[in-house]
């Protein structure tokens, strides 16, 4: 039977499942049994009670604020070696980085990154919305108005 997890460890795992969501990536990283992964993120057996307890959640908080210090560390290594780098770029090269970089700097300000318009027919008013089912309905029943006026 494998050694118990130690808390510490499950508290990075449901950390870095909660930024990643998948299962199997997370129990690579963390060297565990994707099963235990699962049972922890779920709170399957043990971990449903250990999952409630302030020294795990308190854990967890920790394991989720040394992640995003590293992602921001790593983050700011790969724009030192974008900015080096990138006058070797081609011109599609350089528009997709920066429309990456500009796409998670987006992300991460909780902004859109995709705008999409709906256009379809402006209707200002009841009357016109009235018309508009009145002209539909003579279409569909092959011209005649019969008796909607």
């Amino acid at each position: 039977m494998p050694a118990p997890i130690p808390l510490e460890q499950a508290a990075a795992a449901a950390a870095l499942y909660e930024r990643d969501g998948n299962a199997s990536r997370v129990a690579l990283i963390m060297d565990m049994p994707r099963t235990t992964v699962n049972d922890v993120v779920k709170g399957y057996g043990r971990w449903g009670e250990v999952a409630t307890d302030s020294s795990f959640v308190a854990l967890r908080q920790e394991q989720k604020r040394l992640l995003q210090a590293a992602s921001a560390l790593n983050m700011s290594r790969a724009q030192s070696q974008i900015a080096d780098t990138i006058h070797k770029c081609s011109a599609p090269q350089a528009a997709m980085v920066f429309g990456i970089l500009f796409d998670k700097d987006r992300l991460m300000a909780g902004e859109s990154t995709q705008n999409v318009a709906v256009r379809g027919p402006q209707l200002t008013n009841l009357d016109d919305l009235a018309n508009a089912l009145r002209g539909e309905l003579v279409k569909r029943s092959g011209g005649t108005s019969g008796g909607i006026s």
